[in-house]
């Protein structure tokens, strides 16, 4: 879908990861919080914001504390939604 690779968790998307990036399903509430992670943008695909994923750069993914920052939001929203 995204043309990378996948990371789910109970068939929702936790993560992606792209060529020099990644992408990170927060959820909506927690945006703001993981916007404020150096590195981490709004997510857009084909010029659409998709509210609720934000995009990592590079940096981000090979600093540990900042990618774990990012992980632990990603887990946290994605543990309370129902399996699929």
């Amino acid at each position: 879908m995204f043309g990378g690779l996948a990371f789910l968790l109970n068939g929702h998307l936790v993560c992606a990861l792209r060529r020099n990036d990644g992408m990170f399903r927060v959820g909506k509430p927690n945006e703001p919080a993981a916007l404020q992670i150096e590195g981490a943008s709004p997510m857009t695909m084909s010029g659409r914001r998709m509210e609720g994923i934000v995009e990592a750069s590079g940096s981000v993914l090979a600093d540990d504390r900042r990618r774990r920052q990012l992980m632990e939001i990603a887990l946290g929203y994605v543990r309370t939604l129902a399996p699929k």
